[in-house]
Order: structure tokens, then sequence, then C-alpha cells
């Protein structure tokens, strides 16, 4: 293996593509129109990630940023924890086997996948979600009505999951989805 870079900055990412080796911490100002592959991370950490895809090798303990909108994500093993403090909105957000702690602000029309095999879009039988994979806490901060709407959650095992304020009338796009 390559040399691991200890900490890289990057302002303001926009209309770029990104490849970077094995790196301690990653900090960016904001992600706008780009691709950022990374070899493996610890920690990302960033402002407002927009129309963006994300790989990641390895298990990053923690990835955070302001809000994630028409974005994906792609954890290749486990994660430690998600954090976006504002918005997660049209996003994608797939881990190969198990994540610790999400948290969100909101999480409308999106996706949280966890043990589902790349390339599949949602699990149409529980054969399509590992037995292994685990979300083990999912948390919704806002306290306004349907903060969790449109959006699924996936794994083949959930531990705890705070929703927020639902709607009187579930919303239809709606689910979680455990396989045990």
């Amino acid at each position: 293996g390559g040399a691991k870079v200890a900490t890289a900055t990057l302002g303001d990412v926009a209309d770029a593509e990104v490849v970077l080796p094995a790196v301690g911490t990653l900090k960016m100002a904001g992600v706008r129109d780009s691709s950022i592959a990374l070899a493996s991370t610890g920690t990302i950490v960033g402002g407002a990630v927009e129309r963006a895809a994300f790989t990641v090798g390895g298990s990053p303990r923690r990835v955070a940023c302001a809000s994630l909108a028409d974005s994906t994500v792609q954890l290749a093993e486990a994660a430690g924890s998600l954090a976006v403090t504002g918005a997660v909105t049209g996003s994608r957000i797939q881990v190969g086997s198990r994540i610790t702690t999400v948290r969100v602000g909101t999480f409308i029309d999106s996706a949280l996948l966890v043990g589902v095999a790349e390339g599949v879009d949602l699990p149409a039988t529980g054969d399509e979600i590992s037995p292994a994979s685990r979300l083990g806490t999912f948390t919704v901060t806002s306290r306004v009505p349907d903060a969790f709407a449109g959006s699924q959650l996936v794994a083949g095992a959930i531990g705890t999951a705070h929703l927020g304020l639902l709607a009187a009338t579930p919303d239809a796009g709606s689910a979680v989805v455990a396989r045990t």
C-alpha cells in the first residue's frame, strides 16, 4: 500500500473529479457537481454537498456535513457515524455492512441502504439484504412534521429509528425495512 496523507483540506469543490489515496481526515468547505473517490479515510467533514458522488473504501469512523442534496454516498465497508446537521434530500447512502449511528436534520426522498448489493435500487426480497448488515441508531433531529418523508431505511437489522414527527396519514413512499 501507499503512504497515508494525514489531513487533506479542500476549499469549495465544484465541477471536479477528485481521486485521493488513503487520507486520515478530509476537510471540505463544500462540494457541488463533483465526484470524490477515496481509497480510505478516518474522517470526512464538510459543508453543503450538492449533486455529488462520494465513493469511500475502508471503514470511516465519522462522516459529517451541513447538508446532502441530490447526491450519492457509497461507503464500501462499515462506518462509525454519519451526521448531517441540516437536510438530506434526494440522496442515496449505501453502506457495505454496518453503520453505528446516523443523525440527520431531515430525511426527504432519500434512501439509506445497509448491506444491500450495489446496483439494487430497493430490495424486492429479504434475500437482497445481507443478514449480517446492521444500522445501529437512526435519528431525525428536526421537530417539523414530515421531517422523514418519501424515504427508505433498509438493513439486515435496525436497532433504533427515531423518525421525528410523522404525518397523521403516513407517506406511501416511506419504509423502514429490516430483514430480521
